[in-house]
């Protein structure tokens, strides 16, 4: 009897253990972001490797990305190799201060005061919390973190029109709701996920900002994600081309959110005073290397749902490959609405 239980404890445990395997997401470059079949997700990284086949720039791997129909599932990994964890030596004079909340806003707006926002928002032209812009050197301003949670659910609140997207995404985007994460009943300062590009485009217009494209206006051109000079996104992460993370120029594992802090999920928005560039006119900004990947203005097409969007940043679980300013994904427009992609607005 006694070797009997023995044996049932044994194949219990390796039961346990199999399904703990199973429900955690493993570092597989073909796993869904968004649950679907059919699509692809691809990294693309500007100066060096592609993170997934050690190719050169351009290079893609694929990683399925669902629609919002199928976006229910777990969590997707990041493909990457890892980097060496070294001394930026970029920190000329300790931690970067942020930005005073006290201050009105960029745009023009009111601050957080109006609407009992917190340090790092701002209230919105709709009399509701948004994050708060950072004005930069080059006469544009950035959110100073991703999208929350309780953000995003404060613009939905307001019933926003179908016509606050482009035409052709509004042929088929009839919902603004998240896919998945979602009502957020906890964890509402966490980056709101679950979103496609229709979804990042309409509530950027829709509190008064802009998905970050060109720092010329509009789109930024698809191949360009590492142009300092073009893309506003890639402007503000590298601090004008000084910084090859935002924080400086060698891989810190534990300044950002990404494989090497060891979270395993989203953290608060902006929660991390390391994950912000040591340059006093690129300071304020929070989280644009790991965490979750944010949508860009920068397509290879504006024909449809299927066009290509660029995803910047990394996520939770990406490698230092990917948390490079000059790394870049791409998924197709109406899917990527996995646990890892976010928003984060510009002005103008």
């Amino acid at each position: 009897m006694r070797a009997r239980n023995s044996s049932l404890f044994v194949a219990l445990a390796a039961l346990l253990q199999t399904l703990a395997a199973c429900s955690s997401p493993a570092e597989t470059p073909a796993q869904s972001l968004g649950g679907g079949a059919g699509s692809a997700f691809h990294p693309a990284d500007a100066g060096g490797n592609a993170p997934d086949s050690g190719g050169g720039a351009g290079s893609s791997g694929s990683v399925g990305a669902g629609g919002k129909a199928g976006a229910g599932a777990g969590p997707a990994k990041d493909a990457g190799p890892e980097g060496s964890v070294a001394d930026s030596g970029a920190d000329a004079g300790g931690e970067a201060q942020t930005a005073d909340a006290s201050d009105a806003s960029p745009d023009g707006a009111p601050d957080g005061s109006a609407c009992a926002c917190g340090p790092l928002e701002q209230c919105s032209p709709g009399q509701f919390c948004t994050p708060k812009l950072v004005s930069l050197p080059a006469g544009y301003s950035i959110d100073a973190t991703e999208v929350t949670r309780a953000q995003y659910e404060a613009w939905l609140d307001t019933s926003p029109a179908l016509n606050g997207q482009p035409p052709w995404c509004a042929s088929w985007n009839t919902d603004y709701t998240p896919s998945c994460e979602w009502p957020p009943t906890a964890h509402r300062n966490e980056p709101v996920v679950c979103v496609d590009w229709c979804d990042a485009y309409a509530y950027c217009k829709g509190v008064g900002k802009r998905l970050c494209g060109s720092r010329d206006g509009g789109p930024n051109d698809y191949d360009a994600f590492a142009d300092g000079s073009k893309s506003q996104w890639f402007h503000a992460c590298s601090s004008n081309s000084a910084n090859e993370y935002p924080y400086g120029a060698s891989y810190d594992g534990t300044a950002c959110n990404g494989k090497g802090k060891g979270a395993a999920w989203m953290i608060e928005c902006g929660s991390l005073a390391s994950c912000q560039s040591p340059l006093a006119d690129f300071a304020g900004v929070f989280d644009l290397s790991g965490n979750v990947w944010e949508w860009e203005d920068s397509c290879n097409g504006a024909t449809g749902k299927d066009d290509w969007c660029r995803l910047r940043g990394g996520s939770f679980v990406s490698d230092s490959a990917y948390l490079r300013c000059a790394s870049a994904n791409s998924s197709p427009r109406y899917s990527g609405v996995g646990h890892f992609v976010g928003i984060r607005c510009c002005s103008p």
